[in-house]
């Protein structure tokens, strides 16, 4: 048995395949991948610059490498977290904070979501 699409077809499954899951986030309500990995992990430090920088793409281009590093070692007054992130989780962060022109906010606070 033979499946023929119309042209119509191959581009709705097209689209959906491409679908930006960034655009998914906005229309469901639920924050961007990465962002509340970033606010587990992270966000008690960096968000607001309580005790480490506030994070955006700004921050870590040219440096990710680097900061992959820090992150999962440690330094002098960041905690090691390589025992608690899996690589996928840093890849999730990273990807995250790839996407923010601006640091995040808390989810759900009245800055609104990141």
């Amino acid at each position: 048995m033979r499946l023929r699409l119309s042209s119509t077809a191959l581009c709705l499954v097209s689209a959906l395949l491409t679908f930006d899951t960034s655009l998914a986030a906005q229309v469901t309500g639920q924050p961007p991948t990465g962002a509340r990995e970033f606010q587990q992990k992270c966000g008690v430090c960096h968000i607001d610059g309580r005790i480490g920088p506030p994070l955006s793409k700004l921050n870590i281009e040219d440096r990710e490498a680097d900061l992959r590093t820090r992150v999962l070692e440690g330094g002098v007054r960041m905690p090691a977290f390589k025992y608690m992130l899996s690589s996928e989780d840093v890849d999730l962060i990273f990807g995250y904070l790839k996407t923010l022109d601006a640091p995040p906010t808390l989810i759900g606070s009245a800055g609104g979501t990141p």
